[in-house]
């Protein structure tokens, strides 16, 4: 995309993060939520050289529920270096260190490849698979490559989603993000009714507003990647005005 539609010198897009990387601080946002997260973090730093949970001796009624407490351990484990390097959450002015991002963006700021093809993709791809994930090497060499036509492999530019509502078009992301199409259907629902009588913070409009969002998160696990996904039902999206 850069290569394609960027003005500004690459470099110059990357270096100016690599400071903040190797030193910021803690904000009163922050150090609110590092409350919250607190308790991961210290759990899971506390297990960092125990084996996590071993799913394949556990039911499968069970199966997910492991699952999301290994997911936990990894996001507790990764938080914590970072943010309770020592064991203890830091706090509000505390500094942040993360010279390992900092080295990551000063390799992608010298040559971009690296991160499809270099050492950045061989950690990436390790870390992924050690903790289940099926991404490959060759997953990511996919979307560097050039293809004939001189366009990288695996980028690809889909044409926005189109939708209307109250006879206004709107423009969304087209799948495989899921954004356009759940924004789509949630629309479609709500269109009946008049919300501007209404009012949007009536609790009726608030309870259809929910209802048309449950409706389309539900959906959503329909969508995936067009290349291997059909995406094209149009029950899913409102229809131009005549």
């Amino acid at each position: 995309m850069w290569e394609k539609h960027g003005r500004l010198a690459w470099k110059s897009l990357i270096e100016p993060c690599i400071p903040l990387a190797q030193l910021s601080y803690v904000n009163p946002l922050l150090a609110q939520r590092l409350v919250v997260w607190s308790p991961l973090m210290i759990a899971s730093n506390k297990k960092r050289d125990e084996d996590v949970v071993d799913t394949k001796q556990t039911p499968n009624t069970s199966r997910g529920l492991h699952q999301q407490e290994k997911e936990g351990d990894i996001v507790g484990q990764s938080l914590g270096t970072i943010y309770a390097p020592d064991g203890k959450i830091l706090v509000e002015g505390d500094p942040v260190k993360q010279p390992a991002l900092a080295a990551t963006l000063q390799k992608i700021a010298d040559d971009p490849s690296s991160f499809y093809l270099g050492s950045i993709a061989d950690d990436l791809v390790a870390d992924i698979q050690a903790n289940g994930g099926i991404i490959t090497k060759e997953d990511m060499q996919y979307f560097w490559n050039p293809t004939t036509t001189g366009e990288r492999g695996g980028v690809r530019e889909p044409d926005p989603l189109s939708m209307w509502y109250a006879g206004y078009e709107l423009i969304g992301a087209s799948p495989p993000i899921s954004g356009g199409s759940c924004t789509a259907l949630s629309l479609n629902l709500l269109e009946p009714f008049n919300f501007g009588v209404l009012g949007n913070k009536s609790s009726l409009a608030q309870h259809y507003l929910i209802e048309s969002w449950k409706w389309a998160f539900a959906d959503r696990s329909a969508l995936g990647d067009p290349l291997f996904v059909n995406c094209s039902d149009g029950t899913l999206f409102p229809s131009a005005p005549s």
